[in-house]
Order: structure tokens, then C-alpha cells, then sequence
């Protein structure tokens, strides 16, 4: 699984090319904060499809949060996103 710049668009409506580079920049950075917030991410990652299902949707949240919030100076993350953050931080794969 794989989150890319075309879903991106999708998930936010976007139908020109304008702002690709931007949107990419924001899925880089939505994938390296959960790999820093993520104890084992990589590795959860790759070994679970329902943790990638659940990571990847975050991702998409979390760079549509960047996309859509990039000229407001306040970065607190919602509760939606925190409590989706820490269900990854606490998976277990049974």
C-alpha cells in the first residue's frame, strides 16, 4: 500500500496539477511524522496490511491537514488525528 499524490488529490477534491510538488512535499512529511511518532513504523508497516490501511489513511489526513491549514499559525493536530496516532502507537498485530 501506498498513499500517492493522485489519492491525495482525491481525497481532497483537486483536479489540476498546480499544486503536485506541494502536495507530495506534504505526503513525505505526513510519512515522516508518523515515523517519528510510530515506535516500529517501518516494520509494522510493511508486516500489516491493516496497520498500512490505518497508516495510510492517516497520511491522507494528516497532508490534507497540512494542505489546508498551511497559512494558519496554529499547528495543533486534532483529536482525530492524535487518537488515530496513538492506535498506530499502540498496535498489535494478533
Amino acid at each position: 500500500m501506498s498513499v500517492t499524490v493522485e489519492k491525495l488529490k482525491n481525497y481532497l477534491r483537486i483536479n489540476i496539477s498546480d499544486e503536485d510538488n506541494l502536495l507530495a512535499d506534504f505526503l513525505v512529511t505526513a510519512r515522516g511524522y508518523l515515523q517519528g511518532a510510530v515506535t516500529n513504523f517501518e516494520e509494522n508497516y510493511t508486516a500489516s496490511e491493516e496497520f498500512a490501511a490505518k497508516a495510510d489513511f492517516l497520511m491522507l489526513v494528516l497532508a490534507a491537514e497540512y494542505y489546508q491549514n498551511r497559512s494558519n499559525d496554529d499547528h495543533n493536530l486534532s483529536y482525530t488525528i492524535r487518537s488515530l496516532v496513538t492506535q498506530l502507537q499502540y498496535f498489535t498485530d494478533e
